[in-house]
């Protein structure tokens, strides 16, 4: 497979070639994006994809936060938010995801409950 754009057009090659697990989890994002007061993306910070997914969440007026790890967590305060989606990079391991989920259901119970739901479950 062999792709050959004149020396004007390279720049569209960045555009054109995606792949399919981070388009699939972008267009969940977008579809589910009013359904929460914040989205956490989980992955490595210099990923492209997850870059990514955090302009694509921005883009739909929802904040968002980028994460390598559960650790990372307490450096927000989520004080303010009770509808939290989970997405990730496509090589992010899904035990990261769940890991992060327990936390935010977990946490402050005594004062609120917060929800969260990981995004790439409702893919299509």
């Amino acid at each position: 497979f062999k792709i050959c754009l004149h020396p004007s057009r390279q720049n569209l090659l960045q555009h054109v070639i995606i792949c399919s697990a981070t388009r699939e989890r972008q267009e969940a994002v977008i579809k589910n994006a009013n359904k929460f007061d914040l989205i956490i993306i989980v992955g490595d910070k210099l990923s492209n994809n997850c870059k990514s997914l955090y302009d694509v969440a921005l883009k739909q007026n929802v904040d968002a936060i980028k994460i390598e790890s559960l650790d990372e967590i307490n450096n927000y305060d989520l004080s303010k938010y009770n509808h939290i989606g989970i997405t990730s990079g496509a090589s992010t391991p899904k035990e990261y995801l769940q890991e992060i989920k327990n936390a935010l259901e977990n946490y402050d119970k005594n004062l609120i409950y917060k929800s969260s739901i990981n995004i790439n479950d409702l893919l299509k």
